[in-house]
């Protein structure tokens, strides 16, 4: 498990995204320490985030990547797609 700052460097974003992230519910850390609050994130959830990453890059928002999570199919993207050449 990484503290929130080793998740950070390891995927190359800042702390606050994480946060704001979080407090979307967006993605969550694997794990929250009762006593300290310290977030954790499992090496699992690294691909999950790059994955995010990549599906910003390529014009979702972070409300359309939260409402889609875990369905991602063909149909999403091509939609996606046909909208994004729509409007430029």
């Amino acid at each position: 498990m990484y503290k929130i700052g080793q998740f950070a460097e390891i995927v190359q974003t800042s702390i606050r995204t994480l946060w704001f992230y979080d407090k979307i519910d967006l993605f969550k850390p694997e794990e929250i320490d009762l006593f300290t609050n310290y977030r954790y994130y499992s090496k699992n959830q690294i691909e999950d985030f790059h994955l995010i990453n990549k599906l910003k890059n390529i014009g979702f928002s972070l409300q359309e990547i939260k409402e889609n999570w875990g369905n991602f199919n063909d149909r999403v993207l091509l939609q996606k797609k046909e909208e994004l050449l729509k409007n430029k």
